[in-house]
């Protein structure tokens, strides 16, 4: 369906209305069509929306064609002949780890943004219809899921401000017919003639043909998108349901609460379940594997891992965490703890050791608990097989190992457990245990430990 610069001006101003309140109008702008277009009609808009607020215009400055300093100083030109101050911004693209060109540009892209947007910040983008559509086929013909395939979000939050794709729902030839209308120039990127680009591939060889068959394909394809985004929510508002009942206060995933599930349900908790941890999503064959494991026999200790992440099971729980590397434990080192300790909570500062792949062990003061202060220097050091451990109020020592078992430490941190001694004996166990005789005495200043496991 045509639109009109008319039409499509009032459709900015339909969108931006809601905004007005926003810290700042910040554009993403490359000097191409879209974002020229785009700062153009908010440049037109402010002559008629009163209390429109302040516009900052953005250009990331990637270094990766020649013609990208002359690039930068376009934009500059057109800014100030509106008015409108810009930053530009250089960035370094990092296309290690077999990333493509556009993918590590986009990231390294919407990083510099990120790093700009202050609070109550919009950040305004000018993808259309036509880059919807794109979008959408790209993650189809890669076997994307709803989340996926609802493609780009038209607002979503994003660092200390707000995303706004206003002209998600335009078609490009609008953006043009506005841009020969008033005469806009604006940066042909040769990149985008290169159809080696999956991007390009599509824009320049299949959406025509789509195009000539099917005249309404980008409404039909950005419908498309429009249900597939509340299909993953919906998806998203389930899961949330099934964790309240499987996943603990500590994150852990109940194996008797999903394999209660049905296997589609399964996986979309464990999706979910991972998302929540920050955790990269595993692929469809490692997702089977973390149901398997479920399954596994009950005195296995199944492993999933992928991306840096792993899940491991133990007595009936899901543990997802970053991957640990194999352990070698490192050599026994000296903790000072601070002098001049107080005989109040908090009076006097802690100390925190870091402990690299064990995570991280911190003491506190404290009063008639924990380590008995004044022990002088402590040997920090982890198992080597044989240590023993008499905990505080026992009446009997036994192997740490034991101890550990019964304590029902995982198995993958009982080698990391960091282990306290004075004088070549074990006076402390992670905040496990203060072994007997080294605890600190009613009334006595002490040290609460707290291990921080990896």
């Amino acid at each position: 369906m045509a639109v009109t610069n008319a039409e499509l001006l009032a459709h900015l101003r339909h969108q931006l209305q809601p905004c007005r309140k926003a810290g700042r109008w910040v554009l993403g702008f490359s000097g191409g069509l879209d974002s020229t277009v785009l700062l153009d009609l908010v440049h037109a808009l402010q002559k008629t929306l009163p209390d429109t607020p302040p516009v900052l215009a953005l250009h990331i400055h990637h270094g990766l064609s020649p013609h990208a300093d002359s690039w930068a100083a376009h934009c500059r030109a057109q800014c100030a002949v509106r008015g409108v101050p810009v930053e530009v911004l250089p960035v370094q693209v990092d296309t290690g780890a077999g990333r493509s060109v556009e993918e590590a540009a986009r990231e390294a892209r919407y990083q510099a943004f990120a790093s700009r947007l202050e609070v109550d910040d919009m950040l305004l983008l000018a993808h259309h219809a036509d880059d919807q559509a794109e979008t959408l086929l790209l993650r189809a013909l890669r076997g994307a899921g709803p989340v996926g395939l609802g493609a780009m979000a038209a607002r979503r939050a994003m660092a200390a401000g707000r995303l706004l794709r206003p002209l998600l729902d335009v078609p490009r030839a609008a953006l043009l017919a506005w841009a020969r209308g008033h005469g806009l120039a604006w940066i042909d990127d040769e990149s985008n003639a290169d159809a080696r680009f999956d991007r390009n591939y599509l824009r320049l060889e299949v959406l025509p043909r789509l195009a000539a068959r099917w005249p309404g394909y980008l409404d039909t394809l950005g419908r498309t998108a429009r249900w597939q985004r509340e299909s993953a929510g919906l998806l998203v508002e389930l899961a949330e349901q099934d964790a309240a009942r499987a996943v603990d206060a500590c994150g852990r995933l109940s194996v008797a609460a999903l394999l209660a599930l049905s296997a589609p349900r399964q996986r979309n908790l464990l999706r979910h379940w991972l998302a929540t941890l920050a955790l990269p999503m595993p692929s469809e064959a490692q997702l089977a594997q973390i149901q398997a494991a479920a399954l596994a026999a009950e005195d296995a200790q199944p492993r999933v891992h992928w991306g840096g992440a792993e899940v491991r099971r133990h007595r009936g729980l899901l543990y997802a965490m970053r991957a640990l590397p194999a352990w070698l434990a490192p050599p026994a080192r000296t903790w000072r703890l601070p002098d001049g300790l107080q005989a109040s909570p908090g009076a006097a500062a802690g100390a925190v050791l870091d402990l690299a792949d064990a995570g991280r062990l911190e003491a506190w003061p404290t009063t008639g608990a924990g380590l008995r202060a004044g022990l002088g220097p402590l040997t920090l050091q982890f198992r080597q097989g044989g240590e023993r451990c008499r905990p505080a109020g026992r009446a009997h020592s036994q192997r740490l190992k034991k101890l550990l078992q019964d304590a029902d430490l995982e198995p993958w941190l009982r080698d990391r457990v960091p282990l306290l001694y004075c004088r070549d004996e074990l006076v402390a166990v992670g905040d496990l245990w203060v072994c007997e005789g080294w605890q600190a005495g009613p009334g006595e200043r002490g040290w609460q430990l707290v291990w921080s496991r990896p």
